[in-house]
């Protein structure tokens, strides 16, 4: 007898859970404080579930996450499930708690809830396995038919321990701060250069704060969220906010 979607979702997320286990996870809160499940309804469509894993961050400024969302595919009768990667600093969010939306990109406006402070840098598992396409679902079709959640720890095994490792370190973190993202060419990341200006500031690297904020000012264009004013905006929100900035910038 088959599993409904229901208890499929459930059983599929509890295979993720104990293969996620064995790399070293565990399962954590959502850090963007949303919900687990789809709220108002009797049965959800969907659930998510967030785990976090030691060692793969800088220790004491960032920590890396994991979000598998698992949904009702109409498609299949099964369930359908993807995978999202970020690196997460609840050090740059305290900072960033203290500027003003107006310094930050435009997701920061009000009624926007699911715009972090803490996000750092993320990807999906399709924008890492191919930059060109816009999803990447696993499948589970019934109990012990889809090899959708084998797929889904071979990502985290692969690309996602490679994207982790390539920002374990704020050397690392500075070379990429500027650099477009692979599935939104042309532009850097505002939230991951705002993060990374943040932890050099944090980490006394004054003079790296100061040449990314040089760089981007002199930016030609900027994604539609960003803006030279935002940009300019935050400048100043940081030299408030951090004397030795704000000399090294007079200068």
């Amino acid at each position: 007898m088959g599993f409904s979607r229901a208890e499929l979702a459930v059983h599929v997320i509890g295979e993720i859970t104990a293969k996620m286990k064995l790399e070293g996870y565990s399962v954590s809160d959502p850090p963007d404080g949303g919900p687990s499940e789809e709220p108002g309804v009797r049965v959800p469509t969907w659930r998510r579930v967030w785990f976090t894993i030691q060692g793969r961050g800088i220790e004491g400024r960032t920590v890396a996450a994991v979000e598998a969302l698992v949904s009702d595919s109409e498609r299949t009768g099964g369930v359908r499930f993807q995978g999202m990667v970020n690196l997460l600093s609840p050090a740059v969010e305290e900072v960033l708690f203290d500027i003003p939306d107006s310094a930050l990109d435009s997701s920061f406006r009000p009624g926007n809830e699911y715009a972090q402070r803490n996000l750092l840098d993320m990807n999906s598992f399709a924008g890492l396995k191919d930059p060109s396409s816009l999803d990447r679902d696993f499948h589970v079709i019934d109990y012990g038919v889809g090899d959708g959640v084998d797929r889904f720890m071979e990502c985290v095994t692969g690309e996602v321990a490679a994207f982790l490792a390539a920002r374990d370190s704020v050397d690392k973190l500075v070379g990429l701060a500027l650099r477009p993202r692979e599935t939104d060419p042309g532009w850097p990341s505002p939230s991951r250069f705002r993060g990374v200006v943040v932890l050099c500031l944090l980490d006394d690297r004054v003079g790296d704060a100061v040449g990314l904020m040089d760089r981007y000012l002199l930016w030609e264009r900027y994604k539609r969220s960003d803006s030279r004013e935002r940009v300019q905006a935050f400048d100043s929100a940081l030299r408030q906010r951090f004397p030795e900035y704000a000399l090294a910038r007079s200068r």
